[in-house]
Protein backbone atom coordinates (compact mmCIF):
# COMPACT_ATOMS: atom_id res chain seq x y z
CA UNK A 1 0.00 0.00 0.00
CA UNK A 2 0.93 3.84 -0.24
CA UNK A 3 0.30 7.10 1.17
CA UNK A 4 1.30 10.36 0.64
CA UNK A 5 1.90 13.69 1.61
CA UNK A 6 0.61 16.75 1.05
CA UNK A 7 3.18 19.48 1.15
CA UNK A 8 4.27 23.26 0.29
CA UNK A 9 7.44 23.08 -2.02
CA UNK A 10 9.77 24.86 1.29
CA UNK A 11 8.60 21.86 3.14
CA UNK A 12 8.69 19.32 0.20
CA UNK A 13 12.07 20.48 -0.80
CA UNK A 14 13.64 20.47 2.63
CA UNK A 15 12.16 17.16 3.08
CA UNK A 16 13.54 15.69 0.22
CA UNK A 17 17.31 17.26 1.11
CA UNK A 18 17.09 15.81 5.02
CA UNK A 19 15.14 12.72 4.49
CA UNK A 20 12.84 13.62 7.66
CA UNK A 21 9.27 14.39 8.62
CA UNK A 22 7.97 16.67 11.29
CA UNK A 23 5.48 14.92 13.53
CA UNK A 24 2.98 17.67 14.86
CA UNK A 25 1.90 18.35 18.19
CA UNK A 26 -1.87 18.26 18.34
CA UNK A 27 -2.38 21.73 19.60
CA UNK A 28 -0.97 22.96 16.64
CA UNK A 29 -3.16 21.57 14.27
CA UNK A 30 -6.40 22.98 11.94
CA UNK A 31 -8.69 20.99 14.25
CA UNK A 32 -9.30 22.14 17.40
CA UNK A 33 -10.87 18.99 18.40
CA UNK A 34 -7.82 16.57 18.16
CA UNK A 35 -6.91 14.05 21.05
CA UNK A 36 -9.76 16.31 23.36
CA UNK A 37 -12.40 14.10 23.40
CA UNK A 38 -14.77 14.51 25.89
CA UNK A 39 -13.69 12.92 29.59
CA UNK A 40 -15.63 14.33 32.36
CA UNK A 41 -17.61 11.25 32.57
CA UNK A 42 -14.43 8.13 32.63
CA UNK A 43 -15.20 6.99 35.84
CA UNK A 44 -19.04 6.93 36.75
CA UNK A 45 -20.36 5.98 40.21
CA UNK A 46 -22.37 2.95 38.28
CA UNK A 47 -18.45 1.52 37.03
CA UNK A 48 -15.95 3.10 39.86
CA UNK A 49 -16.43 -0.64 41.55
CA UNK A 50 -15.20 -1.97 38.47
CA UNK A 51 -11.68 -0.17 38.90
CA UNK A 52 -11.48 0.58 42.27
CA UNK A 53 -12.12 -3.03 43.69
CA UNK A 54 -9.03 -3.89 43.05
CA UNK A 55 -7.65 -1.08 44.63
CA UNK A 56 -9.29 -1.17 47.76
CA UNK A 57 -8.44 -5.43 48.43
CA UNK A 58 -4.69 -4.12 47.84
CA UNK A 59 -5.23 -0.94 50.70
CA UNK A 60 -7.19 -3.29 53.00
CA UNK A 61 -4.90 -6.11 52.72
CA UNK A 62 -1.90 -3.71 53.38
CA UNK A 63 -3.88 -2.86 56.89
CA UNK A 64 -3.94 -6.57 57.65
CA UNK A 65 -0.36 -7.14 56.61
CA UNK A 66 1.01 -4.01 59.31
CA UNK A 67 -0.92 -6.22 61.88
CA UNK A 68 0.50 -9.80 60.99
CA UNK A 69 4.00 -8.10 60.86
CA UNK A 70 3.03 -6.50 64.40
CA UNK A 71 1.85 -9.38 66.33
CA UNK A 72 3.09 -12.85 64.20
CA UNK A 73 6.34 -13.21 66.64
CA UNK A 74 8.57 -14.07 63.77
CA UNK A 75 10.58 -11.25 61.71
CA UNK A 76 8.51 -11.48 58.41
CA UNK A 77 9.30 -9.18 55.49
CA UNK A 78 6.34 -6.70 54.32
CA UNK A 79 5.57 -9.21 50.85
CA UNK A 80 5.12 -12.15 52.93
CA UNK A 81 3.11 -10.01 55.69
CA UNK A 82 0.88 -9.54 52.53
CA UNK A 83 1.00 -13.11 51.61
CA UNK A 84 0.17 -13.86 55.04
CA UNK A 85 -2.61 -11.17 55.13
CA UNK A 86 -4.18 -12.87 51.96
CA UNK A 87 -4.35 -16.03 53.50
CA UNK A 88 -5.83 -14.77 56.33
CA UNK A 89 -8.97 -13.22 54.94
CA UNK A 90 -9.29 -16.73 52.67
CA UNK A 91 -10.30 -18.06 55.60
CA UNK A 92 -8.91 -20.71 57.64
CA UNK A 93 -10.70 -23.81 55.91
CA UNK A 94 -9.16 -22.98 52.50
CA UNK A 95 -5.98 -24.29 50.98
CA UNK A 96 -4.03 -21.06 50.64
CA UNK A 97 -4.76 -20.42 54.37
CA UNK A 98 -3.84 -24.46 55.25
CA UNK A 99 -0.65 -23.95 53.17
CA UNK A 100 0.79 -21.13 55.10
CA UNK A 101 0.37 -22.67 58.19
CA UNK A 102 2.13 -25.88 57.33
CA UNK A 103 5.32 -23.40 55.89
CA UNK A 104 5.20 -21.19 59.05
CA UNK A 105 4.96 -23.96 61.41
CA UNK A 106 8.57 -25.04 60.07
CA UNK A 107 10.07 -21.80 61.46
CA UNK A 108 10.93 -21.47 65.18
CA UNK A 109 8.90 -19.64 67.48
CA UNK A 110 5.70 -19.98 65.40
CA UNK A 111 2.78 -20.54 67.48
CA UNK A 112 -0.56 -21.94 65.61
CA UNK A 113 -2.70 -21.07 68.29
CA UNK A 114 -1.53 -17.70 68.45
CA UNK A 115 -1.51 -17.55 64.46
CA UNK A 116 -5.28 -18.86 64.74
CA UNK A 117 -6.11 -16.45 67.16
CA UNK A 118 -5.16 -13.40 65.08
CA UNK A 119 -6.64 -14.92 62.21
CA UNK A 120 -9.98 -14.88 63.50
CA UNK A 121 -10.02 -11.35 65.14
CA UNK A 122 -8.14 -10.20 61.28
CA UNK A 123 -10.82 -12.14 59.61
CA UNK A 124 -13.65 -10.50 61.60
CA UNK A 125 -12.22 -6.91 61.16
CA UNK A 126 -11.75 -7.61 57.39
CA UNK A 127 -15.21 -6.99 56.11
CA UNK A 128 -15.26 -3.05 57.83
CA UNK A 129 -11.57 -2.43 56.63
CA UNK A 130 -12.77 -3.24 53.09
CA UNK A 131 -15.80 -1.09 53.20
CA UNK A 132 -13.49 1.75 54.38
CA UNK A 133 -11.57 1.40 51.87
CA UNK A 134 -13.83 1.21 49.13
CA UNK A 135 -15.33 4.23 50.85
CA UNK A 136 -12.11 5.91 50.85
CA UNK A 137 -11.72 5.13 46.83
CA UNK A 138 -15.51 6.56 45.88
CA UNK A 139 -14.49 9.68 47.57
CA UNK A 140 -11.47 10.18 45.52
CA UNK A 141 -13.32 9.67 42.54
CA UNK A 142 -13.41 13.45 41.54
CA UNK A 143 -10.18 14.09 42.32
CA UNK A 144 -8.83 11.21 40.34
CA UNK A 145 -11.62 12.18 37.61
CA UNK A 146 -10.48 15.26 37.27
CA UNK A 147 -6.59 14.47 36.77
CA UNK A 148 -7.32 12.11 33.93
CA UNK A 149 -9.22 14.62 32.65
CA UNK A 150 -6.50 17.57 32.52
CA UNK A 151 -4.00 14.45 31.42
CA UNK A 152 -6.01 13.99 28.49
CA UNK A 153 -6.73 17.48 27.64
CA UNK A 154 -3.46 18.63 28.28
CA UNK A 155 -0.47 16.35 29.58
CA UNK A 156 -0.82 13.42 27.26
CA UNK A 157 -1.45 15.57 23.96
CA UNK A 158 1.59 17.94 24.81
CA UNK A 159 4.01 14.34 24.49
CA UNK A 160 3.31 13.37 21.61
CA UNK A 161 3.51 14.16 18.22
CA UNK A 162 1.57 13.40 15.05
CA UNK A 163 2.34 12.22 11.23
CA UNK A 164 -0.45 13.05 9.04
CA UNK A 165 -0.59 11.31 5.44
CA UNK A 166 -3.53 10.57 3.15
CA UNK A 167 -4.65 7.25 1.25
CA UNK A 168 -6.12 9.45 -1.36
CA UNK A 169 -3.45 10.13 -4.04
CA UNK A 170 -5.77 12.67 -6.04
CA UNK A 171 -7.90 14.76 -4.00
CA UNK A 172 -8.43 18.23 -4.86
CA UNK A 173 -8.60 19.65 -1.65
CA UNK A 174 -5.97 18.02 -0.20
CA UNK A 175 -3.87 20.02 -2.97
CA UNK A 176 -5.48 23.50 -2.16
CA UNK A 177 -5.39 22.98 1.65
CA UNK A 178 -1.67 21.00 2.24
CA UNK A 179 -0.15 22.03 -0.75
CA UNK A 180 0.17 25.19 -1.21
CA UNK A 181 -3.18 25.98 -3.55
CA UNK A 182 -1.67 23.64 -5.91
CA UNK A 183 1.59 25.35 -6.04
CA UNK A 184 3.36 22.66 -4.01
CA UNK A 185 4.41 19.01 -3.69
CA UNK A 186 2.76 15.64 -3.12
CA UNK A 187 5.07 12.57 -1.94
CA UNK A 188 3.91 8.96 -2.30
CA UNK A 189 5.44 6.19 0.04
CA UNK A 190 5.34 2.67 0.62
CA UNK A 191 4.20 1.82 3.42
CA UNK A 192 5.94 -1.71 3.48
CA UNK A 193 9.46 0.02 4.53
CA UNK A 194 10.43 -0.32 7.66
CA UNK A 195 10.19 3.51 8.85
CA UNK A 196 6.68 3.26 8.85
CA UNK A 197 7.17 0.13 11.58
CA UNK A 198 8.61 1.25 14.22
CA UNK A 199 6.32 -0.36 16.34
CA UNK A 200 8.31 -2.26 19.68
CA UNK A 201 5.59 -4.65 20.91
CA UNK A 202 2.36 -6.02 19.83
CA UNK A 203 0.72 -3.54 22.58
CA UNK A 204 2.69 -0.77 21.32
CA UNK A 205 0.35 2.22 20.45
CA UNK A 206 3.60 4.17 18.58
CA UNK A 207 5.00 3.56 15.67
CA UNK A 208 2.81 2.28 12.72
CA UNK A 209 0.82 3.46 10.62
CA UNK A 210 -3.01 3.79 12.27
CA UNK A 211 -6.49 4.67 9.65
CA UNK A 212 -8.62 7.56 10.94
CA UNK A 213 -12.29 6.78 11.86
CA UNK A 214 -14.96 9.54 11.14
CA UNK A 215 -17.87 9.98 12.38
CA UNK A 216 -20.82 12.62 13.22
CA UNK A 217 -20.90 11.54 16.84
CA UNK A 218 -18.19 13.32 19.44
CA UNK A 219 -17.02 10.25 21.12
CA UNK A 220 -16.58 9.72 24.58
CA UNK A 221 -13.68 8.23 26.49
CA UNK A 222 -14.97 6.60 29.68
CA UNK A 223 -14.36 3.14 31.05
CA UNK A 224 -16.49 1.28 28.65
CA UNK A 225 -13.79 2.45 25.90
CA UNK A 226 -10.43 2.31 28.04
CA UNK A 227 -11.54 -1.19 29.55
CA UNK A 228 -12.25 -2.79 26.16
CA UNK A 229 -8.91 -1.29 24.13
CA UNK A 230 -10.65 1.20 22.33
CA UNK A 231 -9.00 4.51 24.43
CA UNK A 232 -6.39 4.82 22.23
CA UNK A 233 -8.95 4.85 18.64
CA UNK A 234 -11.37 7.42 20.76
CA UNK A 235 -8.70 9.33 22.11
CA UNK A 236 -6.13 9.90 19.06
CA UNK A 237 -7.83 8.39 15.90
CA UNK A 238 -11.66 9.62 15.64
CA UNK A 239 -12.30 12.65 13.54
CA UNK A 240 -15.44 14.66 12.65
CA UNK A 241 -16.88 13.67 9.23
CA UNK A 242 -16.34 17.20 8.08
CA UNK A 243 -12.48 15.81 7.74
CA UNK A 244 -13.60 12.61 5.99
CA UNK A 245 -11.94 13.61 2.68
CA UNK A 246 -8.62 13.64 3.80
CA UNK A 247 -8.89 10.01 4.29
CA UNK A 248 -6.01 10.14 6.77
CA UNK A 249 -3.95 7.64 8.37
CA UNK A 250 -1.54 8.34 10.92
CA UNK A 251 1.42 7.60 12.55
CA UNK A 252 1.69 8.73 16.35
CA UNK A 253 5.30 8.89 17.90
CA UNK A 254 6.83 10.45 21.41
CA UNK A 255 8.11 13.78 20.81
CA UNK A 256 11.09 12.57 23.43
CA UNK A 257 11.66 10.15 21.06
CA UNK A 258 11.90 12.56 17.99
CA UNK A 259 15.17 12.16 16.40
CA UNK A 260 16.01 15.36 15.56
CA UNK A 261 14.95 18.78 16.91
CA UNK A 262 15.05 22.07 14.35
CA UNK A 263 15.14 25.16 16.37
CA UNK A 264 12.16 28.00 14.81
CA UNK A 265 11.45 31.45 16.54
CA UNK A 266 9.13 30.05 18.93
CA UNK A 267 10.11 27.08 20.23
CA UNK A 268 11.46 24.09 17.73
CA UNK A 269 9.96 21.48 15.46
CA UNK A 270 10.61 17.75 15.84
CA UNK A 271 11.23 15.33 13.27
CA UNK A 272 11.55 11.41 12.28
CA UNK A 273 13.56 9.72 9.59
CA UNK A 274 11.91 8.60 6.22
CA UNK A 275 14.71 8.02 3.69
CA UNK A 276 14.61 8.20 0.11
CA UNK A 277 13.99 4.21 0.13
CA UNK A 278 10.77 4.84 1.23
CA UNK A 279 9.64 7.47 -1.27
CA UNK A 280 7.39 6.19 -4.53
CA UNK A 281 6.98 9.34 -6.49
CA UNK A 282 6.82 13.22 -5.89
CA UNK A 283 4.33 14.75 -7.72
CA UNK A 284 4.20 18.53 -8.93
CA UNK A 285 0.99 20.37 -8.09
CA UNK A 286 -1.14 21.78 -11.50
CA UNK A 287 0.15 25.51 -10.74
CA UNK A 288 3.52 24.77 -9.61
CA UNK A 289 6.09 27.12 -10.89
CA UNK A 290 8.75 26.07 -13.52
CA UNK A 291 11.63 26.81 -11.43
CA UNK A 292 10.12 24.74 -8.67
CA UNK A 293 10.78 21.78 -11.25
CA UNK A 294 13.78 22.84 -12.12
CA UNK A 295 14.97 22.71 -8.61
CA UNK A 296 12.94 19.46 -7.88
CA UNK A 297 14.97 17.70 -10.52
CA UNK A 298 18.01 19.33 -9.21
CA UNK A 299 17.29 18.39 -5.82
CA UNK A 300 16.72 14.39 -6.37
CA UNK A 301 19.37 14.59 -9.06
CA UNK A 302 21.65 15.12 -6.27
CA UNK A 303 20.93 12.72 -3.39
CA UNK A 304 21.74 9.51 -2.97
CA UNK A 305 19.21 6.33 -3.64
CA UNK A 306 16.91 8.63 -5.87
CA UNK A 307 16.75 6.87 -8.98
CA UNK A 308 13.66 4.90 -8.27
CA UNK A 309 12.01 8.05 -7.36
CA UNK A 310 9.39 8.85 -10.10
CA UNK A 311 8.49 12.35 -10.80
CA UNK A 312 5.39 13.93 -12.15
CA UNK A 313 3.34 16.82 -12.87
CA UNK A 314 -0.10 16.89 -12.22
CA UNK A 315 -2.79 18.43 -14.40
CA UNK A 316 -6.28 18.71 -14.60
CA UNK A 317 -8.34 16.28 -16.09
CA UNK A 318 -9.83 16.66 -19.72
CA UNK A 319 -13.88 15.70 -18.19
CA UNK A 320 -13.32 15.10 -14.60
CA UNK A 321 -12.90 16.44 -11.17
CA UNK A 322 -9.79 14.82 -10.84
CA UNK A 323 -5.96 15.44 -11.89
CA UNK A 324 -3.96 13.30 -14.48
CA UNK A 325 -0.11 12.81 -13.11
CA UNK A 326 2.71 12.95 -16.54
CA UNK A 327 5.87 11.68 -15.67
CA UNK A 328 8.67 14.13 -16.00
CA UNK A 329 12.24 13.11 -17.62
CA UNK A 330 15.17 13.78 -15.10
Amino acid sequence: MTVCKYMSTRWGLRYLTEWHLKITQPSDFNDPFELKSPSQTIFSSENISKLFDEMAYGMALEEIAKVVQQRIGLPVQPVFAKEIAAAIVTGPTSLNSIEFVARLSALPGFSKQGFEALSSVLSKAWPALLENARDMCQKARPAFNAHLERSFADTIPAMLGVLCLSRNLNQPLMWAHYADCHRGLMIEFDTSHSAFNKRRSEVDEFGFLREVRYTDVRPALNYDAISGDQGFQTFALTKSNHWSYEEEMRLVWPLEQAEKKVEIPNGHISLIPFPPESVVSVTLGCKALEATKTTLVQVLSAQKNCDHIQVRQARLHDTEFAFVYDPIDR
